[in-house]
């Protein structure tokens, strides 16, 4: 499941943060969320950041949770 960040992006700075839950022992989250944030910036032709929660610290990962709209 993905989730949106309800933030408003600032002039040129892109979408908010694209939340995403990765499936375990699938590879490096960390080589996938940048590959994924290639791909859909590409598509959309704006910056997209993708994230997942294993990837934030707990105290970013609490409140970006708590913001987070599943799409």
């Amino acid at each position: 499941m993905s989730h949106l960040s309800p933030q408003i992006p600032q002039k040129d700075a892109g979408l908010g943060p694209v939340l995403v839950d990765l499936l375990p022992d699938a590879g490096n989250p960390l080589l996938r969320v940048a590959g994924m944030s290639e791909e859909l910036s590409d598509v959309l032709g704006r910056r997209v950041d993708v994230v997942t929660t294993t990837l934030l610290r707990d105290a970013v990962s609490s409140t970006a949770l708590s913001d987070a709209v599943a799409v």
